[in-house]
């Protein structure tokens, strides 16, 4: 059983993963050439990836405990609110020196904030959705069996970012996973305390958002090392915040299936 070997059932997610991304590659001729077409094609077939990966959570019953189906209580929205203050502002500054923010050409604005809600939804059901919660299930619901779920989902979280190491130097993937650990660690104890993945999915999807859309519009920019190492700076704060929530919030919680 897939559930019983964590990294087998990581890989196997992420092959899953590009199985469908390549499947979905006839979408794109759905859609009008040029930029806004080709962003509404990736919503598009990204939507489905999700829609896929919700019915696979469904057959297994695990639509409820991994979070899709649930809204989050108020604490989880609550903090998820005080996270986007802090981290919109210090993402913005990291990566493009400034805090202002430029909404440009509406209609590519617009397919932008489309296209990364529907990557973080991709995102964390496959980390907080499935992995998570199979973690979980592997190593127990106690305080350590859930404090090393929340840190190892984290790590395969960043550790996809080693494949850069195609076309970028080696220090600066390393400090890459660092730096997308440390919110992938605070969005799985978003999920833990919510008992949801959405409060995870709006912080994930403003936060790469509010970046991302704001490059697009730099001609010729690249990002440097100095831009990660500052955001990963700026991520300490959150580090520690994650950790006491984790101790002040997370509660050992009954799981309503077991491994068989």
């Amino acid at each position: 059983m897939l559930v019983k070997k964590p990294i087998v059932l990581w890989l196997v997610v992420l092959l899953l993963y590009a199985i469908l991304s390549t499947l979905g590659y006839p979408v794109y001729y759905l859609f009008p050439k040029g930029d806004t077409g080709k962003l509404y094609a990736e919503t598009s077939v990204r939507l489905i990836i999700f829609a896929v990966f919700v019915i696979i959570l469904w057959r297994v019953n695990w639509i409820g405990i991994s979070g899709v189906s649930r809204k989050g209580n108020w604490r989880a929205w609550l903090i998820a609110m005080f996270a986007l203050l802090y981290l919109l502002p210090t993402k913005l500054y990291a990566f493009t020196g400034n805090i202002s923010f430029n909404f440009g050409n509406a209609e590519v604005f617009l397919g932008n904030l489309a296209n990364y809600f529907a990557g973080a939804m991709v995102e964390e059901i496959m980390y907080r959705g499935i992995i998570l919660t199979a973690l979980v299930l592997v190593w127990g619901n106690s305080r350590a069996g859930l404090a090393k779920a929340l840190v190892v989902s984290s790590l395969m979280f960043g550790a996809l970012h080693l494949l850069n190491l195609i076309n970028t130097p080696v220090l600066e993937v390393l400090i890459q996973v660092v730096v997308v650990i440390i919110p992938g660690f605070f969005y799985a104890v978003l999920v833990q305390i919510g008992g949801s993945i959405w409060p995870a999915v709006v912080v994930h999807w403003l936060t790469n958002s509010v970046v991302n859309i704001q490059l697009s519009y730099m001609s010729d920019y690249e990002v440097q090392m100095s831009n990660w190492l500052i955001s990963g700076l700026l991520m300490l704060p959150l580090l520690v915040a994650t950790i006491i929530l984790f101790n002040r919030f997370v509660r050992v919680k009954s799981k309503s299936f077991t491994l068989s």
